[in-house]
Formats: structure tokens, C-alpha cells, sequence
């Protein structure tokens, strides 16, 4: 018996042909639309949330530090540079004891392992206004945009 033009010993190619003219519909086949859709779904939701509770995290490690140090204890201890990228807070502000002038810098552009400590980049910093050996900068805390420039700056 003939089904459309094919015999019995078509039969594979025949289910092979509608298998792949449902599947340029997107009607059946290997993606079929509410199945994959909400595993899909799932997936980037939980990995949203994974990403807001690290940002979080990261931002409540950071505002810890920057209390510390506003309160001239000075921490024992730094955010890594990933943890203040993540927190959203990439701007260093570092004083210079010496002339009495602030800068900010963006510590995404500074070439240094994510995993390194923010504290450990004042050892690379040095004022340029300063003449012969200038004093070591002092970090003041991590923003999240540049502070408004309420004192004269330095290039360091």
C-alpha cells in the first residue's frame, strides 16, 4: 500500500521528513517550545540571583571596610579587587599626606590579579607633586562613583 507516493519500506524517511518539517515550524521536534523554555528560564533566574547575592555580599564586605576606615582604625584587613568590582564600588580614594591632596582612581584599569587586596595597591601609588621621597598615600575608602571634587586633587 501506498501512503503518499512512499512505501512501507520508506517509512523511516517519511517520520525523518515530518520530524524535520515540524521542526522548522517549531511545532514539535527537538526544541519543543514549554519544555525547554522554563528549565531555561529557571536557570537564568537562578544564576540572576546568584549575581545579586554575590553583588550583596561583595557590598556589604566593602561598606564594612570603608567604616573602618572612617573611623581612623584602619583595617587589619582589605576587600579583594574582584569583591569591589563586583560590589559596584571601583573608585579608590587615596590621600597624600604630604601636599594634603586626594585622588581617585579606577581600579579596573589598574593591571593587577582580581584576587589581589585593594590595600596592597597603595604600595604602587606614590604622589606626584610631592618632590624627592614622598610619603606613602593613605587609602580612604572604595565609592561607587568618583566623589565630587571638593578638594584639590593630585596626580599620583
Amino acid at each position: 500500500m501506498l501512503l503518499d507516493g512512499l512505501g512501507r519500506h520508506d517509512e523511516p524517511r517519511r517520520e525523518t521528513a515530518l520530524r524535520k518539517a515540524l521542526n522548522d515550524t517549531g511545532a514539535a521536534g527537538g526544541q519543543m517550545g514549554n519544555r525547554t523554555r522554563l528549565p531555561e528560564m529557571l536557570t537564568r533566574w537562578r544564576a540572576r540571583g546568584e549575581a545579586e547575592a554575590a553583588r550583596a555580599d561583595a557590598l556589604a564586605v566593602v561598606e564594612r571596610w570603608n567604616a573602618a576606615l572612617a573611623t581612623g582604625r584602619g583595617a587589619l584587613w582589605s576587600p579583594t579587587i574582584r569583591a569591589a568590582v563586583i560590589a559596584g564600588t571601583p573608585w579608590l580614594d587615596v590621600y597624600c599626606p604630604g601636599c594634603r591632596t586626594s585622588r581617585v582612581i579606577d581600579i579596573r584599569t589598574i593591571d593587577r590579579h582580581p584576587l589581589a587586596s585593594v590595600g596592597s595597591l597603595v604600595l604602587g601609588l606614590r604622589c606626584s607633586w610631592c618632590p624627592g621621597s614622598a610619603p606613602m598615600p593613605v587609602i580612604t575608602g572604595l565609592h561607587a562613583c568618583p566623589p565630587a571634587v571638593s578638594r584639590k586633587q593630585s596626580k599620583m
